[in-house]
């Protein structure tokens, strides 16, 4: 960090990893330094991008940004890890890449930490999504839950973390994010989060998210490592999902649809007739089970 860096309040580290996508990063860099609260210092890891994102920050000029380089690509997960073993602030910010802050986000999450004291220790906000294609909002977040959110957290990513303001103490105690994740590492950091602390929420829009058409891999690929996160989430938080069998029926209702995309249909079978035994009023489990049965069926042949 640069140690010139000065301003009021709590120094709020920002980071933002990013690989290939120099032009959507310097709107994200800029709606970070444009806030309101100018005491921060931005990390931007490039995660051996090949299109030239330092010039990009250099061409930005501002001495609150921080430009850090991985000689290959690693993944988001161990880029998250690098900002935070370079940050230097009280409290940390993540941003990705293609998405943005609104001005006053970190000011209204640091006043509405301190008017709240003790009582909870993390903070986030609502957010809209805008699609970049048709420029119209496509969706806005829905979950705002405060204080013991882990029952949400577990049901699904119901917190981003561009939406949260943490302490880098904190975050340093959760260790750091799980690199085996392809996409889910946000996911278990949240789940992580909430065993252990309290979350405060701010009504009130602080940042957009883009949702762009995801051309990267092919779609079995994606299938293949969605369901390889979905694994590994469930096996590192099996305490938790096992206590709760209306969220551990959805979990295999869910996984049994993977499975049965992998070809085996006993399987997921299998994983649907325990999702009903725990959750028998869940509804999709039944259509799932329907559908494989027709299939069998017709593969028999009249």
């Amino acid at each position: 960090m640069n140690d010139s860096i000065a301003g009021k309040g709590q120094l709020v580290t920002v980071i933002i990893p990013v690989f290939n996508r120099r032009e959507m990063l310097v709107r994200a860099v800029r709606s970070a330094l444009d806030q309101t609260h100018s005491n921060l210092e931005v990390v931007v890891v490039d995660d051996g991008s090949t299109d030239d994102i330092e010039s990009g920050m250099n061409e930005l000029d501002d001495r609150r940004i921080t430009y850090i380089r991985h000689d290959r690509n690693r993944g988001t997960p161990a880029a998250r890890n690098t900002g935070i073993r370079n940050a230097h602030g009280e409290y940390v910010g993540f941003l990705d890449s293609d998405d943005e802050w609104f001005k006053n986000k970190l000011e209204r999450q640091l006043s509405d930490l301190a008017e709240r004291g003790d009582r909870y220790q993390i903070t986030y906000h609502a957010l809209d999504a805008i699609d970049d294609l048709s420029l119209k909002i496509v969706d806005s977040s829905k979950f705002t839950g405060e204080g013991d959110i882990l029952r949400g957290a577990l049901r699904e990513c119901c917190i981003g973390l561009m939406q949260m303001l943490i302490r880098r103490e904190d975050i340093v105690r959760m260790g750091e994010f799980d690199e085996r994740f392809w996409s889910h590492d946000d996911w278990d950091m949240l789940i992580r989060l909430s065993r252990h602390f309290q979350f405060g929420y701010v009504d009130k829009i602080l940042a957009r998210y883009h949702h762009h058409k995801n051309v990267d891999g092919r779609i079995s690929e994606r299938y293949e490592r969605y369901g390889h996160d979905r694994r590994l989430l469930y096996e590192l938080h099996k305490d938790l999902y096992s206590d709760n069998r209306v969220i551990h029926a959805r979990y295999l209702s869910e996984m049994a649809g993977f499975v049965a995309i992998s070809g085996d249909r006993q399987e997921a079978k299998r994983q649907l007739l325990k999702s009903i035994s725990l959750d028998p009023f869940r509804l999709d489990p039944y259509v799932k089970l329907a559908s494989i049965l027709r299939d069998r069926s017709r593969s028999h042949g009249p």
